[in-house]
């Protein structure tokens, strides 16, 4: 046999899968076919914004059925917003994501608010003023007293405007707002453990108290207190026998009984029935700053009279 007659016995490529192909079942052909053409490469999950930005949903179901969302590992109810720098769930990033009482997004908390500016604000008629602190619409404020109540006081603890002109009460009458106030702030007196409410006091600072200055008294007591507007300092108060209602009543009330002076169901009031001041509320005092400037204190037992 010469050589060109065993390369011609010997088959081709081409002949050996046409052989092949005869043996095999045409399923098995295909399968193995795909697998010839077909690689398989492995694609790692990293929890990291470049897997976002790959296009790969981060929001998938797991093959255990756990829920995979994301580098915040799932974000509902109150915080219903991944922050993947902090990779933190949070309220929002934007105000888009807040809504109705609270539709501003506080950026620096990530905090849905009510406003962080008057313009938060401005849609509301009632309350059209941005109170930045505790970040709410509200009346008026202390820098806004003139514009929304006119010569009305602005309450601070609730933030309203009231009944009263500004600078328009004395020393102990009755107040709301430290500015109704003509000389002081507007402070709460106790007398005794009873807290009675706020009345206007004069701050030691101005002019002294009724201890140093004979025009202060009766208000002889420099006492560290805060005003109901948040203002703490040193205010001149009543002698510790009496109230605002006691000094009030003294002189102008007539009495029988030492009831009928001074706060009812307190012993802050004396009727006496002799001497230049009989028949007319009093109070106890102990020395003479305890009274006014046109009164004295004396008799017995001792109290403020003409």
């Amino acid at each position: 046999m010469n050589p060109t007659d065993t390369i011609a016995m010997m088959p081709s490529k081409t002949t050996s899968w046409l052989l092949f192909s005869r043996c095999v079942p045409p399923a098995l052909l295909v399968l193995l076919f795909l697998g010839g053409c077909l690689t398989t490469k492995t694609v790692s999950r990293p929890d990291s914004d470049a897997y976002v930005d790959a296009g790969v949903n981060m929001d998938s179901t797991l093959a255990d059925g756990s829920s995979d969302a994301g580098p915040c590992g799932g974000c509902s109810g109150a915080t219903p917003v991944c922050n993947t720098v902090t990779t933190s769930c949070v309220a929002c990033l934007a105000s888009s994501d807040c809504a109705g009482s609270a539709p501003v997004c506080d950026t620096s908390s990530n905090t849905c608010v009510q406003c962080l500016a008057d313009l938060d604000c401005s849609a509301i008629s009632a309350t059209p003023v941005c109170d930045e602190p505790s970040q709410t619409c509200v009346e008026c404020t202390a820098d806004t007293e003139a514009q929304e109540c006119g010569t009305k006081s602005c309450r601070l603890s609730d933030f309203t405007c009231t009944s009263t002109d500004r600078a328009s009460l004395g020393t102990c009458d009755s107040c709301e707002a430290d500015s109704e106030c003509s000389n002081g702030k507007c402070v709460v007196h106790t007398f005794g453990t009873t807290p009675l409410g706020p009345y206007c006091f004069a701050e030691q600072a101005t002019a002294g108290c009724g201890d140093t200055n004979m025009s202060m008294r009766p208000y002889r007591n420099p006492t560290i207190l805060t005003s109901i507007d948040g203002q703490s300092s040193t205010y001149c108060m009543p002698p510790t026998s009496t109230t605002c209602q006691g000094i009030s009543d003294t002189q102008n009330v007539a009495c029988t009984v030492d009831t009928d002076c001074g706060e009812t169901g307190l012993a802050d009031g004396y009727c006496p029935s002799g001497g230049s001041g009989a028949g007319f509320c009093t109070y106890l005092c102990g020395g003479g700053l305890d009274c006014s400037s046109v009164l004295s204190c004396g008799d017995s037992p001792l109290h403020c009279r003409p």
